[in-house]
């Protein structure tokens, strides 16, 4: 085993981070519905339809044909000439505004609108809500806040989507690290305005019930002391050492294991529960979500709100879990 020990003080001074969903989509605090959530945000387009009967001109360089999709149809965006996706014939698309009337639902039991956005031309929405009731104190000062993404795709999936997360806020200096929560839910597209109203009052109650059990979660993990030696086993479980004959790939790694070590040692964003499991996952949390390199602060929001680092989390929750016992 290679023995791995930070050299230089690490994150002394952290800088302010944005949440992912503050870089990819719109500030939407101000609304008091989904109606102006969506109008602040761009979001207020509908979805229209051509199917086999109407027929279409395509354009092949410098011929134009007319063609038909038998049993298929397209949606596209009303406000763009986008096409979002193909489908069958019986499929009947909703609209952000369909979609997303539950967010009002959310907004009547508490849970208050913080952004809004799309990607890929529209084929996915969201809206983010804030969940003030559910925050709470690891240890009595790490405060962690717990927020709400319902989803959507206009490209024929077929389902919106609740997901609940987590965000430590450490050093009151604005760092967010999202938390996996394992807590997701999702509705079929053809589900009715009342069993999506349902649905949304279910993702709300859940929300708030996993962050109970989360917060004795992390009562437990902070209280667990985790040494020098504990916490290099577990970084190692999470990133096996690779062959020293690939030297690159091993170097890597080596100084990848140093950061880790200062971030647990020394970083002011682990000065809450220093040297436990919780400063444990919290370290190496942070630094796949922040320290790993991106091409552009939108591509690293990205991998954190639609990438791998949800999994990277659950995974190293799992992993501190079995470690401590909890």
């Amino acid at each position: 085993m290679t023995v791995i020990t930070p050299t230089t003080p690490v994150d002394t001074q952290p800088q302010l981070r944005r949440p992912a969903e503050a870089v990819l989509g719109t500030d939407v605090r101000q609304a008091r519905n989904i109606d102006e959530v969506l109008h602040i945000a761009g979001m207020d387009w509908d979805i229209v339809t051509a199917d086999d009967a109407d027929g279409l001109s395509v354009g092949i360089g410098d011929r134009e044909r007319s063609v038909f999709m038998p049993g298929r149809k397209l949606l596209m965006r009303a406000d763009a000439p986008v096409v979002l996706g193909m489908v069958g014939t019986g499929y009947e698309p909703l609209s952000n505004r369909e979609a997303f009337a539950l967010a009002d639902v959310a907004h009547s039991m508490g849970a208050q609108f913080t952004s809004a956005g799309e990607s890929d031309h529209g084929r996915k929405a969201w809206v983010s809500m804030d969940l003030p009731e559910a925050a709470v104190k690891i240890g009595g000062k790490d405060l962690v806040q717990f927020s709400i993404d319902f989803r959507t795709s206009h490209a024929g999936e077929g389902s919106v989507a609740g997901r609940v997360r987590g965000h430590r806020l450490a050093c009151l200096n604005g760092l967010s690290v999202s938390l996996s929560s394992d807590s997701a839910y999702a509705e079929r597209h053809t589900a009715s305005v009342t069993q999506r109203l349902a649905f949304a009052e279910r993702v709300v109650r859940g929300a708030i019930q996993w962050a109970k059990e989360f917060s004795a979660l992390g009562e437990a993990l902070i209280t667990t002391p985790t040494s020098r030696s504990e916490f290099r086993a577990y970084v190692e479980h999470l990133y096996p050492e690779p062959d020293p004959d690939r030297k690159v790939a091993h170097d890597r790694w080596a100084a990848r294991q140093a950061d880790l070590m200062g971030l647990f040692t020394t970083s002011t964003l682990q000065s809450e529960g220093r040297g436990t499991s919780w400063a444990a996952v919290n370290a190496v949390t942070e630094h796949d979500q922040w320290w790993r390199s991106a091409r552009s602060d939108e591509s690293r929001a990205r991998r954190q709100f639609e990438g791998d680092s949800e999994r990277f989390s659950a995974h190293a929750f799992r992993a501190i879990r079995e470690m401590a016992g909890v």
